[in-house]
């Protein structure tokens, strides 16, 4: 998966819905090697292939898709209502807006000193 490639499908985003988390992980193209094997030098890997080596491509999508949302439900919980609560939006906008023009204002203040215009 990759975050550059121009396909949607490339990648997973937090605000993705479950269903589509595992559509994608689905479609997603795995070695050409059947099962799911441990080998350090040909297919580099970890402990979960010996737990999952009597298992299908499919059986370890559908665990690696109930792993990513059971991680990201609660961010994705957690975005949603930050963008449904305008009012808090605003507020952290205008208060970033007034702390840049304070800042803005320190520097076009030093500069038009050094340019000879205060």
């Amino acid at each position: 998966m990759s975050k550059s490639h121009p396909n949607p499908n490339s990648r997973l985003l937090l605000t993705d819905s479950e269903e589509t988390i595992r559509r994608k992980i689905k479609a997603a193209v795995t070695d050409s090697t059947d099962g799911i094997t441990y080998d350090p030098e040909g297919r580099p890997g970890d402990e979960l292939a010996k737990d999952l080596a009597d298992q299908s491509m499919r059986a370890l999508k559908d665990r690696v898709a109930e792993t990513v949302e059971s991680t990201i439900k609660h961010i994705r919980g957690s975005y949603a209502h930050f963008l449904d609560d305008n009012d808090h939006l605003d507020s952290v906008a205008a208060q970033g807006a007034e702390k840049a023009a304070k800042s803005a204002a320190i520097t076009m203040k030093a500069v038009k000193s050094a340019v000879g215009l205060s």
